[in-house]
């Protein structure tokens, strides 16, 4: 999964698959740190993105108690940007639509290429499995060997 998050008085979470769909999305006002930790805890994680060039203290915190990559744009998702991404799911309020457009960009920036070779090539029931372990940063082939892929005969 990719979790997209923004801090703030009001903080939002979006968690996206690895197929590119919104899972969850979800904003608090004064939510403290370790309810967004326990609300991500329901997903494993491959990534956690967020909107900024510099990730803010809480995301790097976030990411490090899921091992998982760090993901954030070259530059500032503009608002423009974060409207063009998003503009086809509806969101409550301008905080999950950044946390979102965060979600979505790191997949289209990180993992859509993979995830069109990999449902291709894995069977249907092992697909979200196969892009999990390489999105984790491991080769698919390490996956079929591995034994969870078995060619047919």
């Amino acid at each position: 999964m990719i979790i997209g998050v923004d801090f703030g008085a009001t903080t939002a979470v979006a968690v996206v698959d690895l197929d590119g769909r919104p899972i969850a999305v979800a904003s608090r006002r004064n939510w403290p740190f370790e309810g967004v930790l326990s609300f991500c805890s329901a997903y494993e994680a491959a990534f956690v993105s967020c909107d900024k060039k510099t990730p803010p203290r809480p995301v790097r915190q976030l990411n490090a108690c899921f091992n998982a990559k760090l993901d954030h744009p070259d530059a500032d998702l503009t608002l423009i940007e974060k409207l063009r991404i998003t503009r086809n799911h509806s969101t409550r309020n301008q905080h999950e639509r950044d946390a979102l457009a965060s979600a979505l960009k790191c997949f289209h920036r990180r993992f859509q290429n993979q995830s069109r070779k990999i449902s291709k090539r894995a069977p249907p029931e092992l697909a979200s499995k196969a892009k999990l372990f390489v999105a984790r940063g491991n080769r698919f082939s390490s996956f079929k060997t591995a034994g969870a892929v078995s060619r047919p005969a």
